[in-house]
């Protein structure tokens, strides 16, 4: 036996007996980064517990110094007061562990509402690991338990509808609306089905739930009939009404002619309080889509106070959301509209008489992805609309007499001018603000002779004088977009015919106007 074997037969008799500690140092190195995980990866807390923590770990001790990010991921439950209430408070985070620390927690907190509505999720990740790997245990789901609601209720189980998507389900949810209500108000499940429905006539302090779920029409209806009505009659506001997580289908291809407004009526959505009264309806739709709708999505008529998060519009012929109804609120945030068949926008066209004659209205419009359809508000009677972060496409029409609008951080593209879409008429009081302009190569179907921005109409031959107006643009640009042709005439502001003395002022206030137009401010004489 040579000197090297021996040695290697002493080494590995020592080691047999425990008096040299043997290792393999690839082992070593991975034995000392340790996992981070969450203690438990599900829990539930009722609603009316104010704060909460979600314990993380360490696998081991370390010693240098270990952060993980955690993030929101998703759930039902709302973190934003945007929707039908506020959940809870968290979005994200980092969490810092110092050397030989191996427990830390994520706190949150709690909003207890007053809403009937079924338990809620909020799901937690771990990531973006510095010093530590991240274990199987990444992921935590809380459940949030209502404290407010009746009973839970399933419109299949207990009321007997199909949901096989061929069977005509009207009575069946009509008769749990009617009981559910009835009973004091609670939550209405509808299991992920599709639902065939001509009209029901939905009942407020119930919340309906269909995460899921399809709603959609039969073939061949008519005018008149609208899949979820909601009419309100009440001194008083009424309790809420919340519809969530739907797909309202209105099978467009089924239903005949509506190109041309044969169908103006029929919307998938309809909301009314009664304008004889003081009381208004206030409901609540979020996280809902509607697609193929032959005409509005969502459309609130007068005595209405509405709230709508985090919906979508796709191919829905008169428009996503529609307010039409004098002495009403709309909250909408985060919506998206497009289409390929039936442009889809948004369209605030208020001349129904709302409590007192009202055609007052009151708009907050946020985060808004319209990408293609009208971007079309006219009010009136003292009105005030606000928008932020909205992406608009053409068409753009904007009426405003006698009111108030402001529009920050957007971006609105303008189609062709033909002396009814793509204008300004009587900016009363009317602001944009760190917002992009466009001229787009976007007809509509009425002749037209130019391109411009904003074609201001201080005066209107079918209205009475107008006077003291005031329009600002305040950190605008104004540019051309690509596809309009050399031969198109281009104007980034375009000032309309104004009466003598009628103070109507415009006012620029570091603007960047392309030296691509044709001509920058043109004023008609």
């Amino acid at each position: 036996m040579g000197f090297a074997k021996s040695k290697f037969w002493i080494f590995l008799s020592l080691c047999i007996l425990g008096f040299i500690l043997c290792f393999n140092p690839l082992q070593a190195i991975i034995a000392s980064v340790p996992t981070v995980t969450f203690e438990l990866t599900n829990s539930s807390i009722s609603e009316n517990t104010l704060t909460t923590s979600l314990v993380v770990n360490l696998s081991a001790s370390s010693s240098q110094e270990i952060t993980v990010d955690y993030l929101v991921t998703g759930g039902t439950a709302n973190n934003t007061n945007w929707g039908s209430g506020q959940d809870y408070t968290l979005t994200q985070g980092t969490l810092t562990f110092a050397p030989g620390i191996v427990t830390q927690n994520i706190s949150l907190s709690i909003i207890d509402d007053s809403i009937q509505e079924a338990d809620e999720t909020i799901k937690i990740k771990l990531l973006h690991p510095q010093n530590v790997s991240i274990g199987e245990n990444s992921l935590h789901t809380m459940r949030l338990i209502d404290n407010d609601r009746g009973a839970i209720f399933d419109v299949v189980k207990d009321f007997g509808a199909a949901g096989d998507g061929i069977t005509d389900d009207t009575k069946a949810i009509q008769t749990a609306v009617d009981s559910v209500y009835e009973q004091g108000g609670g939550v209405i499940v509808f299991p992920p089905r599709v639902y065939i429905v001509t009209s029901v006539n939905l009942k407020e302090n119930i919340t309906y739930q269909g995460y899921k779920a399809t709603i959609k029409r039969p073939d061949n209806q008519d005018k008149w009939t609208r899949t979820f009505i909601a009419n309100y009659a009440g001194e008083a506001n009424s309790q809420p009404l919340i519809i969530k997580g739907f797909t309202f289908d209105g099978n467009s291809k089924n239903q005949g002619d509506y190109q041309k407004y044969e169908l103006e009526q029929a919307h998938l959505i309809f909301l009314v309080g009664d304008p004889k009264l003081p009381g208004k309806l206030q409901a609540f739709i979020e996280d809902c889509n509607f697609i193929d709708g032959v005409a509005d999505g969502i459309s609130v008529y007068t005595n209405v106070s509405v709230k709508v998060f985090n919906c979508e519009a796709v191919n829905v012929f008169r428009g996503g959301f529609v307010l039409t109804g004098g002495n009403s609120e709309a909250e909408v945030y985060s919506l998206t509209t497009r289409g390929e068949t039936d442009d889809t926008g948004i369209d605030i066209e208020v001349d129904g008489e709302g409590y007192g004659g009202s055609l007052k209205v009151d708009v907050k419009l946020e985060n808004l992805n319209l990408i293609n359809g009208n971007f079309d508000i006219a009010v009136s009677d003292s009105s005030t609309v606000t928008g932020n972060d909205i992406i608009s496409d053409a068409p753009f029409y904007i009426f405003s007499r006698n009111s108030t609008m402001k529009f920050t951080n957007s971006q609105f593209k303008v189609g062709a001018t033909d002396g009814y879409m793509n204008r300004i008429v009587f900016p009363y009081n009317i602001t944009f603000e760190n917002c992009d302009f466009y001229v787009t190569r976007k007809e509509t179907k009425r002749p037209y002779s130019f391109f411009s921005v904003a074609d201001v109409w201080w005066q209107h031959p079918s209205y009475e004088r107008q006077s003291n107006q005031l329009l600002v643009f305040r950190n605008c640009s104004f540019k051309v977009d690509s596809n309009i042709k050399k031969t198109d005439k281009t104007y980034a502001i375009y000032l309309r015919r104004d009466a003598e003395l009628a103070n109507n002022r415009l006012v620029l206030d570091t603007v960047d106007i392309s030296q691509n137009f044709n001509v920058g401010i043109f004023r008609q004489k």
